[in-house]
């Protein structure tokens, strides 16, 4: 799906609002792709934030998603609106073992107050991929000065 950002410098504050959340910093999470709609944020693999049987944990997983797919229908917002998650859904797959790990967000339907998303998380060792969770998320449109 194509979709037409409403704001010319949406590329800009995308990056901006990452960079400024510190729990990404702290995970290792990067904003490695955005296009209008669509984000990925990548990590390396890092025991520290591990569950006891050495996959990626669950909450690294759903906020590595959430994230994601904030940025992308945050990509879609008018210049002074910001959003919030209202509602999530994480599926886990499998036990979340890689080298290093993808999270996607793309928007399925924007809309003026609520945007609803899907979110990936991809497992990678070399050139293997493995979908290791899944996520529905639906963004709340908050205008600036309302949140």
């Amino acid at each position: 799906m194509s979709f037409e950002p409403r704001d010319p410098d949406w590329a800009a504050r995308t990056r901006e609002s990452h960079d400024a959340q510190y729990l990404m910093r702290h995970l290792g999470m990067n904003l490695a792709r955005a296009a209008p709609g669509e984000v990925d944020v990548e990590m390396e693999w890092d025991q520290r934030i591990c569950e006891s049987g050495g996959g990626l944990h669950g909450g690294t997983i759903t906020a590595g998603m959430d994230t994601a797919c904030a940025s992308a229908a945050g990509s879609l917002l008018a210049p002074n609106d910001t959003l919030l998650t209202a509602e999530l859904k994480t599926s886990f797959l499998r036990h979340a073992v890689g080298q290093r790990f993808r999270f996607e967000g793309r928007v399925i339907k924007p809309g003026r107050t609520l945007l609803f998303t899907e979110g990936k998380c991809w497992a990678i060792t070399g050139t293997d991929e493995r979908l290791v969770a899944t996520m529905t998320a639906t963004m709340a449109v908050i205008p600036r000065g309302r949140a």
